[in-house]
């Protein structure tokens, strides 16, 4: 036969164990989510910068198509500074290079300050510029 000590005694061993476990799984679950979330909204900026370097090559056949001697420019585009340089290729038919480097700016106290580089070749003549080759470069963060 136990005596009544000897369980109160069990009884708070075992509420004790149960705090532990639940806080430590709490604690996981929260530092899960929190990489999670930083996982995110580095993917975001990313994308923006890509998406924002993209709009500067579009810019670029847009600018070419009405002046074939156009250099480059800066300009924003969403949440990004985009600096579009084009450069003339030689060849007979009329050919450039054009960069596209966005850069996004930072927001709020952890704010991510992502770059986008994208090279294309625009070829064509009267119309709108056709992309022959397209890439992108590496991301700096």
């Amino acid at each position: 036969m136990t005596s009544r000590a000897s369980e109160r005694g069990g009884a708070l061993v075992m509420a004790m164990m149960l705090v532990v476990v639940t806080g430590t799984l709490l604690t996981s679950m929260t530092q899960g989510n929190r990489f999670l979330m930083t996982d995110t909204v580095d993917e975001r900026a990313t994308m923006q910068a890509l998406q924002a370097a993209e709009g500067g090559i579009e810019q670029a056949r847009w600018r070419l198509q009405h002046d074939p001697k156009f250099a480059g420019e800066v300009l924003r585009i969403g949440n990004a500074e985009v600096t579009v340089k084009v450069l003339a290729l030689p060849g007979g038919e009329p050919s450039w290079q054009a960069t596209a480097m966005a850069r996004t700016q930072p927001r709020g106290a952890n704010g991510l300050s992502v770059q986008q580089t994208v090279v294309a070749t625009l070829v064509g003549d009267g119309g709108l510029p056709a992309a022959t080759q397209w890439r992108q470069l590496g991301s700096d963060r």
